[in-house]
This record gives structure tokens, C-alpha cells and sequence, in this order.
């Protein structure tokens, strides 16, 4: 494992590299999580070279810029490493990721040999977070509600109680909102990459163009990213997906559950990416 750091513009942007296998892919990690959540998948994955990208207000990445990143910012900060440069490489994406994944997949310019996603969001348009992040309106409540948050943990219960929230969203989003700091990093994060909103029939008609393989893992019991996404996801790319399902909730890169998730990765890949390197 190496630990790395790129400039871009104002920022250091921190990375590490898991393994010196043939076949190069860059991961995403998920919401207020950081590169480290790859290394158990790296150390279960020895073809591959893996590069890990924290993303800003993540890990130990020095986001000094416009709370702002789009979609070309990313591909110039994953151009800038050298490890990466112009080659192809396949992407993973981890919850969060997965939406960083889908969003740079077609920027990416035909260079993306495979796509690896792990309980991913982004399979859904997610409402409340366009709201919060592309109107002046939602702009206005988000920041509000950052600030005082008693009125939105208030109506929380209430969707609670009345089976509108499930157990987990519930805990997740509590976890976010409750703390002063949590919720200004929630209110960082989701207006720094309030780009990444993939757009779905765009990318089925990309990934079949580009007759790019795909393979994703959903935990069977996931509340947040539920697996019948993935199956609406993969019945759609005519044959080019595989999804597996563990019986497990959203935590699928904890050790216990990552020998599963690599050995479903691995077995397919390497000859595609070996041509392609």
C-alpha cells in the first residue's frame, strides 16, 4: 500500500495503491468513509492494481476550493495520477461511490474496461437531494436546516412512526443530522458533489454501446441501496451484468463479507482486462 498526494489547483488531493496486479481500477469510496474502506478488497484481490481517490472533505484530502466539484474536476484529478494517466482501467464504487462511479463513466471516453459496484447509489433519482442542492428554494431549507434541525428530527420521528422511515434509514439519517459537526460535513459533502446525478438511461445506452461488463453486489437485508435496484439495473444492459446477493445488510466491505465480494469480482475480469492493458 502506497500513500499519495496529487495538486490540484489549491487542494492536495490524497490517494493510496493497493497491489501491483495487470488489471488497474480505481474505487470510490462511500459517504464519510475514505480510501482505507478498499483495503481489505485490495489485500483479496491480487491481479489488480487498485488506486483509491479520497474525495473532498473525505480522508485526508485538503478540499480548499468552492464547495464545488464537477464532473470534469474528477476526471482531471484521476488523469493527474500517474499511476492512472490515460489508461484504461475498470472503476469500483462503494455506496456514495457508486453514484461517483456511474457519473464519470461516460467522461471517461470510452477508457472504462469494467465496472464493479458495491451496495451502490445512484441506481435511483434520489428527490430530496436534488432539492437540497439544485434550487435556491432547497438551498435556502438545507442550510437552515443545518443550522436548526429540530423541526426536520421532530417530522423524522413522525415518518418513523408511521412506516414511512424504515429502522435504518432512520438510524442513518439520525447518526448525520444529530451532531453539530456531522451535520456540517453532510451539508459540505452533498453541496461539493451535487453534480454526481447520473442519469440512468444514459448510461445503459453508454455501458451497451461500449459493451461494458458489470458486476454488483447488494446485501440482501440493505435498507439504504436494496438489491432490487441492481435487479432493475442489470435486467435492462441486455446480458452484460451479473449481480450477487449476500445475505448481509449494507456493510459489504467489511472483512467478514469481502472474500465473497472479491472472489465474485475477480473470476471474470482478468482476461477482459489483459486485452485491454
Amino acid at each position: 500500500m502506497s500513500s499519495q498526494f496529487i495538486k490540484f489547483r489549491h487542494s492536495a488531493i490524497h490517494y493510496l495503491i493497493f497491489g501491483n496486479g495487470p488489471i488497474l481500477t480505481v474505487c470510490f469510496h462511500g459517504f464519510a468513509e475514505d480510501v482505507k474502506s478498499f483495503e481489505k478488497l485490495a489485500d483479496s484481490m491480487p491481479d489488480h492494481k487498485l488506486v483509491a481517490i479520497d474525495l473532498p472533505f473525505h480522508g485526508k484530502t485538503a478540499w480548499k476550493e468552492e464547495l464545488h466539484l464537477s464532473i470534469p474536476d474528477l476526471i482531471e484529478i484521476i488523469r493527474l495520477c500517474p499511476e492512472i494517466g490515460d489508461k484504461p482501467s475498470g472503476i469500483i464504487g462503494y455506496s456514495m461511490g457508486g453514484k461517483i462511479a456511474l457519473s464519470v463513466l461516460e467522461a471517461l471516453k470510452g477508457k472504462v474496461t469494467h465496472l464493479l459496484l458495491i451496495a451502490p447509489d445512484g441506481l435511483r433519482a434520489d428527490p430530496w437531494h436534488w432539492f437540497g442542492t439544485k434550487t435556491l428554494i432547497g438551498g435556502y431549507v438545507l442550510r437552515r436546516t443545518m443550522q436548526q434541525p429540530a423541526w426536520f428530527l421532530s417530522f423524522l420521528k413522525i415518518m418513523r412512526r408511521t412506516g414511512l422511515v424504515n429502522e435504518s434509514i432512520y438510524k442513518f439519517v439520525l447518526y448525520y443530522v444529530d451532531e453539530p459537526y456531522m451535520r456540517n460535513k453532510v451539508y459540505m459533502i452533498w453541496t461539493t458533489l451535487r453534480d454526481f446525478r447520473p442519469s440512468i438511461p444514459a448510461i445503459i445506452g453508454f455501458i451497451k454501446k461500449e459493451r461494458i461488463p458489470v458486476k454488483m453486489v447488494f446485501g440482501k437485508f440493505d435498507r439504504l441501496c436494496p438489491y432490487k435496484w441492481g435487479q432493475q439495473f442489470a435486467r435492462s444492459l441486455d446480458g452484460l451484468a451479473e449481480l450477487k446477493i449476500l445475505d448481509t445488510g449494507h456493510l459489504l466491505l467489511h472483512e467478514k463479507h469481502v472474500p465473497k465480494v472479491a472472489a465474485f469480482f475477480c473470476h471474470t475480469f482478468a482476461q477482459t482486462n489483459l486485452r485491454n492493458s
